[in-house]
C-alpha cells in the first residue's frame, strides 16, 4: 500500500504543478528540471512535516534547501544513465539510480518510470524508525538520504531507455552536489515548524541564502512570501489504492 500511496502522491504533485506531457520530446534540461521540481516538492513536504511513516510524521526542519537543476549535474546523470548501466561517476557528489525492466505489454512511459523511481527512493522511510536527529544510520537509507540531504543545492537528472541487450530497460539517474555522511543527520529536525521562517534560518547554514515561499532555503525565488502548509500528515490513500493492495 505504501508504495502505491507514494506513486499516487507523486502523480498528484505532477498534475498540480508541472507542465509536462508524456511522450512529447523535450530537451534533456527540461526533463531534468521536471524531475528536480518533483524532488523539491517532496523536500518541501519533509521540511513542513507533511510526510508520514508507520512511526508517525517525519520531523519538520528550518534548514532544508531548494535544489536547482544544474548543467554539470545533468551531465553526470547522463554519464551514469548511458547504456542504462550505473557507472557511479559522481565526482564527489551523490547519485540515485533506478532501473526498471519492461516487457512490450507494460507500455510504460517516462512519467510512470520517473514516478516509480522517486517512490522507490522514498519507500524505505515508511518503515524506518528514525531517531530524533534523523541520523543516517545505514546504507539502506542511501537513496532517501541522498535525495533529502539538506545542504544539497544543485541536482541533475536523466532518463534513458535501452532495448539492447534484451530485455528492455528504462533508468532514471539523479546526481546531487553533496552527500550525506553515515552517522550524521540527513537534515536538522525542528519540531512544529513549516520549513524556514526567515532568511536567518537559511543564511546561518549557507551564507547569502533566503527563505522561500514553500519553506525551503535557496539563493533566488520569484517571491519570498511564505505559503503556510495546510496538508495533512496522513498518507494519501484512495479506494483504488486500497483495492489494489488488498487484492479484493
Amino acid at each position: 500500500m505504501f508504495l502505491l500511496t507514494l506513486v499516487l502522491l507523486l502523480h498528484l504533485l505532477a498534475e498540480g504543478s508541472s507542465q509536462y506531457v508524456p511522450n512529447v520530446p523535450i530537451s534533456e534540461k527540461e526533463q531534468s528540471e521536471y524531475i528536480v521540481n518533483l524532488i523539491n516538492e517532496m523536500r518541501a513536504k519533509v521540511a513542513n512535516g507533511d510526510i508520514s511513516t508507520s512511526y508517525g510524521p517525519l520531523p519538520s526542519s528550518l534548514h532544508m534547501f531548494q535544489l536547482e537543476s544544474s548543467n554539470d549535474m545533468i551531465i553526470l546523470a547522463q554519464l551514469n544513465a548511458y547504456e542504462c548501466v550505473n557507472f557511479n561517476y559522481t565526482s564527489g557528489a551523490s547519485i540515485n539510480f533506478y532501473s526498471l525492466y519492461e516487457t512490450p505489454s507494460d507500455n510504460l512511459n517516462n512519467i510512470t518510470v520517473i514516478n516509480l523511481a522517486l517512490a522507490n527512493w522514498m519507500e524505505v522511510i515508511l518503515n524506518t524508525n528514525f531517531d530524533s536527529q534523523l541520523t543516517y544510520t545505514n546504507q539502506g537509507l542511501q537513496e532517501f538520504a541522498n535525495m533529502m540531504y539538506y545542504k544539497s543545492t544543485k541536482a541533475g537528472c536523466a532518463y534513458q531507455e535501452c532495448n539492447q541487450p534484451a530485455p528492455a530497460v528504462a533508468v532514471v539517474a539523479c546526481v546531487f552536489n553533496s552527500a550525506p555522511e553515515i552517522g550524521k543527520p540527513i537534515y536538522p529536525a525542528t519540531a512544529g515548524v513549516t520549513g524556514c521562517n526567515n532568511d536567518g534560518d537559511c543564511s546561518s547554514v549557507l551564507n547569502g541564502t533566503k527563505c522561500g515561499p514553500q519553506g525551503l532555503c535557496g539563493y533566488s525565488f520569484t517571491t519570498t512570501t511564505k505559503v503556510h502548509s495546510t496538508a495533512s500528515t496522513a498518507p494519501v490513500t484512495t479506494p483504488a489504492t486500497e483495492k489494489a493492495t488488498s487484492g479484493k
